[in-house]
């Protein structure tokens, strides 16, 4: 979730100072995701600066758009090289009273993340079907009762 990064260097002053330290901790790490509640997901992933922002998946279907940016912005350092591409999902648009019980909707998101990267899904095609498993999971008591079949979701997220 998104205190962790925080937790992880309380120096930092930003969620995305704080993951960018995540990613610097290690060589072997390629992004963090983290999940916003109700504000949705973002993904922070090392990229080249010739390619920040040449790979994108557009989803022309659903109520969700994920959208792309840089970290370091390039209006705060224009020195500096674009370290790395940010994506940002909004969460699955729910009504609040929909929500149920928000008991094992961040394991049923991470469920979604794997299951898009098993499968080499588009970073956004992931975030997305990710945030609609999430979603469902939210509708229903429990950690269980609510996690989609592979039959029910949509097929343009998979």
């Amino acid at each position: 979730n998104s205190g962790f990064p925080l937790l992880f260097n309380p120096d930092t002053m930003s969620l995305n100072a704080a993951i960018e330290s995540l990613l610097e901790s290690s060589e072997r790490l390629k992004f963090v995701t983290t999940t916003l509640g109700s504000e949705g997901s973002i993904m922070m992933r090392k990229v080249h600066p010739d390619e920040a922002m040449k790979s994108k998946c557009i989803i022309s279907e659903g109520p969700l758009l994920p959208s792309h940016s840089t970290w370091p912005p390039p209006a705060q350092c224009r020195e500096c090289d674009i370290k790395y591409d940010m994506v940002l999902c909004p969460a699955w648009p729910l009504e609040s009273n929909d929500i149920v019980d928000s008991t094992g909707a961040g394991d049923a998101f991470i469920g979604g993340m794997l299951y898009g990267l098993l499968n080499e899904f588009p970073v956004e095609k992931m975030m997305v079907l990710a945030s609609r498993i999430a979603a469902v999971k939210l509708t229903k008591p429990g950690a269980r009762l609510g996690l989609l079949l592979k039959s029910q979701v949509e097929p343009y997220l998979l």
